[in-house]
């Protein structure tokens, strides 16, 4: 059975810290997009403060999620599955991102969030241009 066992400690806007099997890990947070009924997900850029490694998380529905990650046959299965039962499911993807993505992705972002027109269109295509292969 897996349990990670990862329980959030303490979050302020720029840092969070999770218990990972009993282990304090601390994260930077880089960039929050918060939920949004139109995306039906929604996502953070975090980067690991012991290893510096940059992650972007995003959550979902599974109808709209499921078109953004690999392919998994147990995936798509589980999430039958579960909606015949008359459950809601979420599904959760992760995705590395190097130093010189981040700071692409960031240029990119803050351009369309200077945008005077359709900032919104703007922002989500930049968003969304990193959540592929998750």
């Amino acid at each position: 059975d897996f349990k990670p066992h990862v329980t959030l400690t303490q979050r302020d806007i720029t840092f969070m810290t999770v218990e990972v099997g009993g282990k304090p890990v601390r994260f930077e947070i880089l960039q929050i997009f918060p939920f949004s009924s139109d995306t039906k997900r929604m996502g953070i850029i975090v980067r690991r403060e012991d290893t510096g490694t940059i992650t972007f998380y995003v959550k979902g529905a599974d109808a709209v999620m499921l078109k953004r990650v690999r392919f998994s046959d147990w995936l798509e299965e589980e999430c039958g599955n579960l909606s015949r039962e008359g459950l809601r499911t979420l599904v959760v993807a992760s995705k590395p991102l190097t130093q010189r993505e981040y700071d692409h992705f960031q240029s990119r972002l803050q351009q369309a969030r200077a945008s005077m027109q359709d900032r919104d269109a703007a922002v989500q295509s930049v968003v969304e241009s990193i959540e592929d292969d998750l």
